[in-house]
């Protein structure tokens, strides 16, 4: 049972538009890094993730509008889910917060923004402190 051909174009379009997403974080927030040098603020990732979270906002409020573009060419495909969606997961987590809230859901979507950021920082931290151990045992 192989890849149909809608499935192979889904996963190329996906591909080839985050392969572009994550080349451009990279790039934006290596020049961003050097530029402000000493800067105590992490500015290069923070504006990697509102100028994504603009654009999946612009995108979204485009396709809603203009359903074919979305559908026939595979641009909603390449743009939010491949280049939005490596280039930063944080304009994904901002369009479901906008959608919850538009959708009145407003306790939903302050949990979520909550439970996210909270659980976002103790999994990293748990993450961080297992590689550590496993660093150290393995060592």
């Amino acid at each position: 049972m192989g890849l149909g051909l809608a499935m192979l174009r889904t996963i190329l379009l996906v591909g080839c538009g985050g392969f572009l997403g994550a080349v451009s974080r990279y790039f934006l927030a290596v020049r961003m890094s050097k530029a402000l040098e000493g800067v105590r603020f992490p500015w290069a990732i923070f504006t990697v993730n509102m100028i994504g979270c603009f654009l999946i906002g612009v995108l979204a409020s485009v396709f809603a509008a203009k359903e074919e573009w979305s559908a026939k060419e595979g641009f909603a495909l390449f743009l939010i889910a491949g280049f939005l969606g490596s280039f930063t997961t944080f304009s994904t987590f901002g369009l479901e917060t906008l959608t919850l809230l538009r959708e009145n859901r407003v306790g939903v979507a302050a949990s979520y923004v909550g439970a996210s950021v909270v659980a976002g920082v103790l999994l990293v931290a748990a993450g961080f402190w297992i590689g550590g151990r496993w660093v150290n045992v393995s060592g």
